[in-house]
């Protein structure tokens, strides 16, 4: 369960469908952190009730597996249902997929420095 919080954490969403017109204001940034922050409550407390069922019923040698299977298949139906895009990203990536942008980078960086001091 502790793995799954820095997971969730650290994730990017963009809004999909129709590119904006040049008329239409720039979203509130406050706006898009509460929006942010709904999406990754849903998406924690999905992935948390069946892992939580998953260990009840088999216990860790059980869990891995379903991390490593059918989280990324439950966060990508959660991403469709919020219109967003919800991927892993770290600063010491074993799959290229997972490397932060330049942008997560300086975020997550910044993280790392927040925890540290």
């Amino acid at each position: 369960m502790a793995l799954l919080l820095p997971l969730l954490a650290f994730f990017a969403c963009r809004e999909t469908g129709e590119p904006s017109s040049p008329a239409k204001a720039p979203p509130d940034a406050a706006a898009w952190v509460e929006k942010g922050k709904g999406i990754q409550q849903a998406v924690f407390a999905a992935l948390s009730e069946k892992l939580s069922t998953t260990m009840a019923e088999g216990g860790v040698p059980a869990a891995v597996p379903y991390c490593r299977l059918q989280a990324l298949p439950l966060t990508d139906s959660l991403a469709n249902v919020h219109g967003v895009t919800i991927r892993r990203a770290t600063l010491q990536s074993r799959q290229p997929a997972n490397r932060a942008t330049e942008t997560e980078t300086e975020i997550l960086a910044g993280f790392r420095r927040e925890i540290l001091a």
